[in-house]
């Protein structure tokens, strides 16, 4: 869900082409970045296994936003294929589907050998698209923040004690309670299930 309503329909409603990739292959993908010189990267392994896509506007072709996930993340950053060309035109990187990790991050963005933005997203199969992320504004951001709370979402983090619950403050370890339109009713979902 998250990459249908994140990329893949706003790909479409700005004129994107999508190229879907059979299955992963590190040559395949290299070969695919640089002969279309893309526009916009999506590569979604969390919820479509076996399903690999290229966004690319027709209009524009130069590199400047790629989203990843972590393990096409890793190969980008340690494989010897790629290098700052690929990453000449970006001026976005878009990380979700798994925690990414500062010293990945860090390796990637040496890599690219400039500055580019680098946003993470957090959401869970129950929130899609998510409930976090890192803004534009965000360039002063811890690296490997997660971001804030997108428009429309609430939250709150509990203690994870036996005891009653009680709020905790900023960057405190505790259980996540969130609210908001993206936010499934796990209650309603069960009653619709057994009926």
């Amino acid at each position: 869900m998250y990459g249908l309503l994140t990329f893949i329909l706003i790909g479409m409603k700005i004129g994107a082409h999508t190229i879907c990739l059979p299955r992963f292959d590190p040559a395949t993908y290299l070969k695919a970045v640089r002969e279309h010189k893309v526009k916009k990267i999506l590569v979604i392994n969390s919820l479509f296994p076996n399903i690999y896509l290229l966004h690319y506007n027709m209009t524009v072709f130069q590199p400047t936003i790629l989203h990843l996930v972590t393990p096409l993340m890793g190969l980008l950053a340690s494989s010897s294929d790629y290098g700052p060309k690929e990453f000449e035109n970006v001026h976005t990187i878009v990380g979700a589907a798994a925690p990414i990790g500062s010293a990945l991050i860090q390796k990637l963005l040496q890599k690219a050998g400039k500055s580019i933005l680098f946003q993470e997203g957090y959401g869970l199969t129950e929130t899609s698209p998510g409930v976090t992320v890192l803004g534009r504004d965000s360039k002063k951001a811890k690296v490997g923040s997660c971001g804030t709370l997108i428009p429309s979402t609430l939250g709150k983090i509990l203690t994870t004690d036996d005891g009653p619950k009680r709020n905790l403050g900023p960057n405190t370890r505790g259980e996540i309670c969130l609210k908001g339109p993206q936010v499934i009713n796990v209650n309603t979902v069960l009653r619709q299930a057994h009926t």
